[in-house]
């Protein structure tokens, strides 16, 4: 009986995974990445209402948009919609203004409030000095968005100028000079880190289809 307990105990933790924590690192447009790695950390119950969220650049915009409880896979099209637009119409000096006309779309009647202490964006400041700045309270939609755009803020690419104002001072992407923000208790999450595993197995999976073909050829 009381092997049979300690069993039960052990399958009921197993069955309820704990909440964890977790900071998204810089990805440019690889953010479907951090998108499905969010997925899956929701289905497999790890990501629940205690859970916060931290991020720099397009990590950011994954960490908000589980901040926010918002569809990953909403997300994930308007990144290839995203995508396509800038294959049509080219990427440079444009994208401050379409990712600004995404936020909105999406999180425009976001309530702040809902994400204080929740989410915490990655900036760099230029001035006086270099320095890696980790906002975890937002003043309104516009400041949050203010601070999504700065943490995406690749200088002379997203826009024609070399930094991005957030409250007054002189920002850029917050994954320039550290990837992945280093927040207590977080787990990190690296794009760069699993790509190359990434690409294996895609490889196999497409040898396996062909071998499989090739089997019932013969």
């Amino acid at each position: 009986m009381r092997l049979a307990r300690c069993l039960a105990r052990g399958f009921s933790a197993a069955a309820t995974p704990t909440a964890r924590s977790f900071s998204f690192s810089g990805c440019g447009f690889l953010i479907p990445y951090h998108l499905g790695v969010a997925q899956g950390l929701q289905d497999a119950g790890y990501i629940q209402e205690s859970s916060k969220f931290a991020g720099a650049s397009g990590g950011a915009i994954a960490a908000l948009s589980l901040a926010a409880n918002a569809s990953m896979s909403d997300i994930h099209e308007e990144t290839k919609a995203m995508a396509r637009l800038c294959h049509s119409h080219g990427t440079i000096w444009k994208l401050e203004e379409r990712l600004r006309a995404i936020f909105h779309t999406k999180f425009g009647d976001l309530p702040v409030e809902t994400l204080a202490q929740r989410l915490t964006i990655a900036t760099e400041k230029m001035w006086p000095a270099r320095v890696m700045v980790l906002t975890d309270d937002f003043h309104s939609t516009d400041d949050l968005c203010d601070a999504l755009i700065a943490s995406c803020y690749i200088p002379w690419y997203l826009a024609r100028r070399g930094t991005s104002v957030f409250r007054g001072e002189y920002h850029v992407d917050g994954g320039l000079l550290t990837l992945v923000p280093d927040v207590p208790g977080y787990v990190k999450i690296v794009v760069l880190d699993q790509l190359f595993e990434l690409g294996q197995k895609s490889a196999n999976i497409w040898v396996e289809k062909q071998l499989k073909l090739s089997d019932k050829i013969i």
